[in-house]
């Protein structure tokens, strides 16, 4: 009998159809939480962060069991940073998330392998989190800045695996063992961009220029993410494992590219506010 967990899936070439339906999932949660302000929003972030956190310490340290209590601080380091954010701010969210992570590493085994791996990756989920509720906390445009980012996000994961299946096919016109990594990044920028302008142009409030660079920067992010992600699968040696989100797999494999896209997005806000002055 195998008593190993399940694999999420292998690799990232899925079936549109199935990442379509996976995304309309997404999009049911979402709007049942999101609109309704900031408060909502950091707890779908702090579910979503907390899940991460299971997922990636099960990962880098070779599937420990769930009750063990180091796992508890895990899913701690990861899931306080959106609350953090929503209650005293994004710096008192990444400030949660730095010391998290710390608290982790000092009461953590000394000898286990992995716990580097698993610490750095909390940190960055933690760090995604608390960014993706400060867009929110955003006094004027908070909901169409998130609304834009997963938009974003979506249309370029979407055209991804499109750009996948289509190029792979063996139907005589297209060459199944070929690299077809021009193409799918091209194509995945140009779908997320797309989407970019779209929700610029559904607003109409805002320079357009700005908010299509912004889109093409965040579409660079998700798909540098999920090669990335790849590598370090293959650094690490594993997969995450289980079916915690909707019978769909991991959340942390399907969520990789909001992750990246959040952090990217926060800097920008920053450092070049009229990008997202909509």
């Amino acid at each position: 009998m195998n008593t190993e967990p399940p694999s999420a899936y292998s690799g990232f070439n899925l079936e549109t159809g199935d990442r379509v339906l996976f995304y309309i999932k997404v999009a049911i949660i979402a709007l049942i939480f999101i609109p309704f302000g900031v408060g909502a929003t950091s707890i779908l972030a702090l579910a979503a962060c907390a899940a991460m956190g299971y997922e990636w310490y099960r990962l880098t340290t070779g599937g420990r069991d769930f009750d063990e209590p180091i796992l508890g601080i895990a899913l701690a380091a990861a899931a306080l940073p959106p609350f953090a954010a929503f209650a005293v701010g994004l710096g008192g969210g990444l400030a949660i998330a730095a010391l998290g992570v710390a608290f982790f590493l000092v009461m953590s085994p000394r000898k286990t392998e992995g716990i580097c791996s698993a610490a750095a990756g909390l940190l960055l989920i933690g760090i995604a989190g608390a960014c993706f509720v400060s867009l929110r906390d955003d006094p004027q445009h908070g909901l169409a800045l998130v609304a834009w980012l997963i938009f974003v996000v979506v249309a370029t994961e979407v055209g991804s695996g499109f750009i996948r299946d289509y190029m792979a096919r063996d139907d005589g016109a297209h060459d199944p063992t070929a690299d077809n990594t021009v193409p799918e990044i091209c194509f995945s920028l140009a779908c997320g961009t797309l989407a970019g302008f779209i929700v610029a142009a559904f607003y109409r409030d805002g320079n357009i220029f700005w908010v299509v660079l912004a889109s093409l920067l965040i579409a660079a992010s998700v798909i540098a993410a999920g090669y990335a992600t790849q590598r370090i699968k293959d650094w690490i040696g594993g997969s995450p494992s289980g079916s915690l989100f909707l019978g769909r797999g991991t959340v942390i494999e399907n969520f990789d590219g909001l992750v990246f896209a959040s952090i990217v997005a926060t800097v920008m806000t920053f450092a070049a506010g009229v990008v997202f002055n909509w």
